[in-house]
């Protein structure tokens, strides 16, 4: 190996440890229950479910952060993500001072919400290209809001696990040798 590679290498290296020690905080702040929107309204059991499953990492105080929020630079570019989705809604910080009307107030609220998903400006890209399940919960919206009712397949437990976590209704276990 030349000197230069090598060099080039090693300087690689040394960048890639270096920044390990560059940590934004990764929050879960507390939040007072009062202000939740299981407190403005009385949630359906159904969408309770969907929120925690694909909501609540990105847009509540509770959030689940995987092993790879420890590694920058992908730390930084979720962390980064968390905290505006944060912004934009958050389930645990859901009323507002000064909010008089907390139903019409998310109702609107929500009515954005399920916009942005129509649209496909949620969830985020980069959230479903690390969110099998997620791609999957899309396709499974989908196919309802054209009136059908999808079957999601499944060949292992993995698989199960994804099918289940996409809110699909009826799952196919196929135990025949596919691959």
């Amino acid at each position: 190996m030349s000197g230069f590679l090598r060099d080039m290498l090693l300087g690689t290296l040394g960048l890639i440890v270096a920044i390990q020690f560059v940590r934004p905080a990764r929050t879960n702040p507390p939040f007072d229950e009062t202000r939740t929107l299981e407190a403005a309204i009385t949630v359906p059991p159904a969408f309770a479910a969907i929120v925690a499953r694909s909501c609540a990492d990105c847009h509540s105080d509770d959030t689940r952060w995987p092993w790879y929020s420890q590694v920058a630079p992908v730390s930084w570019v979720l962390i980064n993500h968390v905290d505006e989705g944060r912004r934009h809604m958050n389930f645990s910080e859901w009323l507002k001072p000064g909010v008089n009307d907390p139903v019409q107030y998310t109702r609107q609220k929500l009515h954005s919400a399920c916009e942005r998903m129509q649209t496909h400006n949620m969830p985020l890209w980069s959230y479903l290209l690390l969110h099998p399940a997620a791609r999957l919960a899309r396709l499974v919206e989908d196919a309802r809001a054209l009136g059908l009712e999808p079957l999601v397949e499944a060949h292992d437990r993995r698989e199960l696990d994804r099918a289940l976590a996409s809110g699909a209704r009826l799952i196919g276990l196929n135990n025949r040798d596919l691959r």
